[in-house]
């Protein structure tokens, strides 16, 4: 029977740092097991925020050492990350200002670089936006976002360089207990003895977790977020954009689109059969046009855009509350998925249990070239692999969804 000192289950961002950061701890024997390929899930059409910006201490605290990480990344992981600092603003709306200045005044004792801005100044940050609404904002310009599936693939060649084994196209189907502790993971190739199971499975926990007793209610929701083009002369980038008025995010994505997306979506879905392409209503309310409505997330809209269908895609994804080490089952650790955009705090603490640090980091070590035999492309399907506000009309490029779990 094949073995592991711990069993890392899920190919995502969170499941290839976990193992990534468990070499650098010292543990050789590995073993990350993906059911699909890398990045499959929530990873791979994220948004890939990287902001600082929430409304507690220890998720902030958390994202400033991630973003030490993606700044650093080629020195302390090796490999690209594909990290663009092209800054951050949060939108709040009326009645919210108190709360933002609080929240930024946590930030800052971190040592974090944030500072407010008023609604009339920030058309300096996003030309052409629409303020009525807004009671205040947060501009962090050391943030941004970072490509997802490079960030996974690049903390899945790290693991493997240090001598983790990485196997995609292979399911875990069951986490084997007897006697009360973890002894083996069941896959379709066969059973896998390990003491030790960190779940991280995204979408695909709770039929994982709830043999265990440990439902969470954690439920999936489908989420869809779009690609949108710039219109013809739109030569100047915006920053990440997350909007708490009307529950959306915007980011750059590539040179001359944009990513938009909204925290809403649909429950129940189920991750192994929905749809992979966006509703037309989806894209029509995000891109507006010459009649936009109250609430509609295109008010806050950075620049103009063309809102023609050309491709669709989606995504799957969690929505979680927190990383959590719950003994109820000894041996267990669950990661209770992603977020529904998929921001990639990258575990940079060797481990976390409801904000506290467990492990001690490791040295730094040099960066070496990203080797691993897979495309770190967005949409691309790998083999399975063993390895040791503007107001004009908008082009929607491509869009995706999640199905997340609340």
């Amino acid at each position: 029977m094949a073995s592991a000192d711990v069993v890392v289950v899920g190919g995502g961002a969170n499941g290839t740092s976990t193992a990534f950061h468990l070499t650098r701890l010292g543990v050789r024997n590995v073993l990350l097991l993906e059911r699909r390929w890398l990045g499959a899930g929530a990873t791979g059409k994220s948004g890939s925020l990287v902001r600082m910006h929430y409304t507690n201490e220890h998720e902030s605290r958390l994202a400033f050492e991630s973003l030490k990480v993606f700044r650093g990344f080629h020195a302390e992981v090796g490999g690209d990350c594909g990290f663009e600092p092209v800054g951050f603003v949060q939108l709040v709306g009326r009645g919210y200002a108190d709360q933002l200045r609080r929240n930024v005044a946590m930030q800052q004792r971190l040592g974090i670089k944030t500072e407010l801005v008023a609604p009339e100044d920030l058309p300096r940050l996003l030309p052409g936006v629409i303020t009525d609404d807004v009671g205040g904002a947060a501009w962090e310009p050391e943030s941004g976002y970072a490509d997802p599936n490079a960030t996974a693939f690049a903390f899945a060649a790290a693991a493997a360089r240090a001598g983790a084994r990485v196997e995609t196209g292979r399911e875990v189907t069951r986490v084997v207990v007897e006697r009360g502790r973890v002894v083996a993971v069941e896959t379709r190739e066969g059973r896998v003895a390990t003491r030790v199971v960190v779940l991280v499975p995204g979408a695909w926990a709770r039929p994982l977790l709830e043999p265990l007793g440990l439902g969470f209610g954690l439920l999936p929701y489908r989420i869809q977020v779009a690609i949108f083009r710039w219109p013809a002369g739109m030569a100047r980038g915006h920053p990440v954009v997350i909007d708490a008025v009307h529950k959306s995010w915007m980011r750059p994505d590539g040179s001359a689109a944009t990513l938009i997306g909204v925290e809403l979506g649909v429950g129940h879905a189920d991750p192994d059969h929905y749809s992979e392409s966006v509703d037309p209503a989806y894209a029509r309310r995000l891109g507006g046009d010459d009649h936009d409505e109250p609430g509609r997330p295109a008010r806050h809209r950075p620049h103009p855009v063309d809102r023609r269908a050309l491709r669709d895609a989606r995504r799957l994804g969690h929505v979680v509350q927190d990383v959590a080490g719950d003994r109820s089952v000894p041996g267990r650790v669950d990661r209770r998925g992603a977020t529904t955009h998929g921001r990639p705090h990258a575990l940079p603490l060797d481990a976390f249990r409801r904000g506290q640090a467990l492990g001690r980091r490791g040295q730094l070590r040099p960066g070496a070239a990203d080797d691993l035999p897979l495309s770190t492309r967005r949409g691309l399907r790998p083999v399975p692999t063993v390895v040791g506000t503007g107001r004009s009309p908008l082009r929607v490029l491509s869009g995706r969804s999640t199905a997340g779990s609340g």
